[in-house]
């Protein structure tokens, strides 16, 4: 959120792939509990994608908005 705000980024989608991080980290937990290691290793690369959409957004914000 801090970084959306000093680069200007937008907060409403950064928030959403936030909520959606929070709910792959969740998954991530059972499926850990559940010893699914192949869907566990599915669960952390999407989620790594989203933490790395997170700071890549306001950089390519001039593209989302056109």
């Amino acid at each position: 959120m801090l970084l959306a705000e000093f680069r200007v980024g937008p907060l409403r989608l950064i928030d959403e792939l936030a909520v959606l991080f929070l709910i792959v980290r969740i998954a991530y937990v059972f499926t850990y509990i559940g010893n699914r290691p192949t869907l566990r290793s599915i669960l952390w690369s999407i989620g790594f994608a989203i933490n790395i959409a997170i700071f890549l957004l306001p950089a390519i914000r001039g593209y989302l908005t056109s």
